[in-house]
């Protein structure tokens, strides 16, 4: 939980939340507004996570047609977007290196297609 809980675990997870765009959650807070107090509000998200007073906030609900489809989207609030993206830095170099098979390709980052065709993989 301390790769997840400290401050600058979450400053890392905001600066690569923050290079994505993305519309604003349920609270209308975007991450211009986020960033203006970026430090106090990092610090008050860390302590909020490390005593457990944390709850994830309501997700906005959008809909959109697209390509003749109808789509419904789940936004969640900037500071949730933090703090899943503080546990994925967290947990992702574990399974990497312990859950998954050094054969699996699919879905993880740096080992796509390019890497399966060189280290030998047939189907």
């Amino acid at each position: 939980m301390r790769q997840v809980v400290e401050e600058r675990a979450l400053k890392r997870a905001a600066r690569e939340c923050m290079g994505r765009c993305g519309s604003p959650g349920a609270d209308g807070l975007t991450w211009r507004a986020f960033r203006e107090n970026l430090p106090e509000r990092l610090r008050v998200l860390s302590q909020q996570l490390a005593d457990g007073s944390w709850r994830p906030e309501p997700m906005r609900l959008c809909d959109f047609d697209a390509w003749g489809k109808h789509y419904n989207v789940v936004i969640p609030t900037v500071r949730d977007r933090i703090v899943h993206r503080a546990l994925r830095n967290a947990v992702e170099p574990v399974l990497e290196r312990e859950a998954y098979p050094p054969w699996m390709f699919g879905w993880r980052s740096r080992a796509g297609r390019p890497l399966a065709v060189p280290a030998g993989c047939c189907w």
